[in-house]
């Protein structure tokens, strides 16, 4: 299911503007509405096999996360989920679920997301280069290879967000070809100790967008 949320989120985006969903939704939606799903079902109960229930909780978090991180024009109808649900779901389990989402994260519906973390260390990125174009072209790379986490999100579901993002500003240089020297001055930059490899994670990030 994880899989196929990710790229639901991600077919919104790339949609037309005459679709009857809205396009250009805020980019780090696909990781709010992972969160989300992932933290509720760490929480309640739900059995792998109640397909119906899974599919409800994963539409609910898509619907709360774009109720809660897009503008007003960018909104989407309890209507337009029951509609991307073949009608399988109704109004009233969509409200339902919606409260009992927020009542079981105990209404913590902002989590940090890994584009979070590349816009606050960008001014930090603009530093090791007097080059600021490039590192315009280096952040938003970046952010691409974090949107294409989403298609490995088995791997990357447990990888703190500070993680992924220090991985995907590596990555992103490596694939713009940035010196070595620019690349150790990251390197020197401070970070937090991580139990996962950053090489490891910026090496799968690479091989995604490939």
């Amino acid at each position: 299911m994880l899989p196929l949320l990710s790229i639901l989120i991600l077919s919104l985006n790339s949609s037309s503007s005459s679709s009857t969903i809205h396009s250009e939704l805020n980019r780090d939606l696909v990781y709010i509405t992972m969160s989300f799903f992932d933290r509720y079902l760490s929480r309640v109960p739900v059995l792998v096999s109640d397909h119906k229930m899974i599919q409800l909780v994963a539409m609910t978090s898509l619907y709360l996360a774009i109720k809660v991180h897009s503008p007003k024009d960018k909104k989407m109808s309890i209507a337009s989920i029951i509609h991307l649900s073949d009608g399988l779901l109704s109004k009233d389990q969509v409200l339902g679920m919606e409260h009992s989402i927020m009542k079981s994260l105990e209404w913590y519906l902002n989590p940090p997301t890994p584009a979070t973390f590349v816009t606050v260390l960008y001014p930090l990125m603009k530093k090791l280069t007097d080059d600021e174009d490039t590192m315009v072209e280096i952040k938003d790379l970046a952010i691409h290879l974090l949107e294409l986490a989403v298609y490995d999100s088995y791997y990357f579901i447990n990888k703190p967000p500070s993680l992924m993002a220090h991985a995907a500003i590596v990555g992103a240089m490596n694939l713009k070809a940035i010196p070595m020297e620019t690349q150790k001055r990251l390197e020197a930059l401070p970070k937090s100790d991580y139990p996962f490899s950053i090489e490891d994670c910026s090496n799968r990030l690479q091989h995604i967008y490939f």
